[in-house]
Formats: structure tokens, sequence, C-alpha cells
């Protein structure tokens, strides 16, 4: 059970270093990924060639599952943002030209609130 957390927190933490900001052309595949946290565990642990036969492909399972959630995951946003688009825009069509400007103004201040608000929570 020890060694079982063991594992799970170092692969947990080599997602951590395994991944530091990048911008899209630096992004390593799930693959690389994976061979990269194996070699690191193998090192750290000093793992056996039968337990790096084994470890390697459910690291590779791994990172192939979370691409492929953080791909649903954009999905999402651009979906919620075309909705909050066209509700924007909607409303929009609604209003005078001076609640429309008094409309924008109360955005940007609820926009610049939120912003304070994560600034504080990032300290």
């Amino acid at each position: 059970m020890k060694n079982l957390l063991l594992l799970t927190g170092l692969a947990f933490a080599g997602m951590a270093n395994a991944q530091p900001e990048m911008d899209n052309s630096e992004k390593k595949s799930p693959e690389e990924m994976a061979a990269a946290m194996t070699k690191k565990m193998t090192k750290s642990l000093s793992l056996t060639p039968e337990q790096v036969s084994k470890i390697e492909p459910q690291n590779v399972l791994f990172f192939q599952q979370q691409a492929a959630h953080q791909e649903q995951i954009r999905a999402l946003r651009n979906q919620q943002k075309a909705q909050a688009d066209l509700h924007k825009n909607n409303i929009k069509a609604v209003l005078t030209p001076e609640q429309q400007v008094k409309a924008e103004k109360l955005m940007a201040e609820k926009q610049e609130k939120r912003e304070k608000r994560m600034k504080k929570r990032m300290k």
C-alpha cells in the first residue's frame, strides 16, 4: 500500500515537473511525458526492468487520458464562450445605445473585480 501511495505521489509530482510553462510548439506528446516520468521513477525508485515494463504502459495510458480530458475541457470552454457571446449580443440588440454604454461599463467593472479576486487568490 505504501508503494502504491509513493508511486501515485511521484506520478503527480512528476506531472508538475514534467510540464513546465511551455508554448504550444514545445508541448510533449503523452508518450514523451510518460517516458520522461518512467525514466524519473526508474532513477528515483531504482525500478527493475520488469517493474518498468509494467509501469510504463500505465504512465502512457494516464497521460493519454489526461490529454483527452484537457481537449474536452478546451471544447467546453469554447462552447461556453460562444453561448456567452450569443447571449451578450441578444441582450445588446434589445438595449438602447445609452443602455449599451452603461451595460458595457458595468461589465468592465465586474471583470475588474473578478480579476482582483483572482490576483488575491494567487498570493
